[in-house]
């Protein structure tokens, strides 16, 4: 599933429809949604589950430049929370998406509901995505 987003084709895989609960999963840096489909399956027996593409990862329209930093992933993801008419969903952030989810929830407390952030990143000394992008 597609919509556009600051211009740019944003995709996400949704499983599970009808559940009251929705259920978004941010990826980690380098990583897409593909990479968290045997935890969606497994979640979409109880939940709606969003898998979350961010700009120029899997198969979402960007480059790495569309999206520096975190305050950039974290409007982005608000953005396409409001044009999917998601409302307060569990947030699962995985590493730099662990990061955007706690952003969201400082920035943007009226579009999260629940967090669960898995090895989060945010180190101070990385404050960008392409200093971390070095560090590996």
């Amino acid at each position: 599933m597609y919509c556009k987003i600051r211009g740019l084709r944003t995709h996400a895989r949704v499983y599970g429809r009808g559940h009251p609960v929705t259920v978004v999963i941010v990826p980690g840096l380098g990583c897409a949604s593909w990479m968290y489909l045997r935890l969606a399956h497994l979640l979409a027996q109880h939940y709606t589950v969003w898998l979350y593409d961010p700009p120029g990862q899997g198969l979402s329209q960007g480059r790495w430049n569309d999206a520096v930093s975190v305050a950039q992933l974290t409007d982005h993801l608000a953005l396409w929370l409001e044009a999917q008419q998601i409302s307060r969903p569990v947030l699962v952030g995985h590493s730099l998406g662990g990061e955007v989810v706690i952003e969201l929830a400082v920035r943007y407390p009226q579009l999260t509901g629940p967090l669960i952030a898995v090895a989060p990143t945010g180190l101070p000394e990385n404050p960008s995505v392409m200093k971390q992008v070095c560090a590996l």
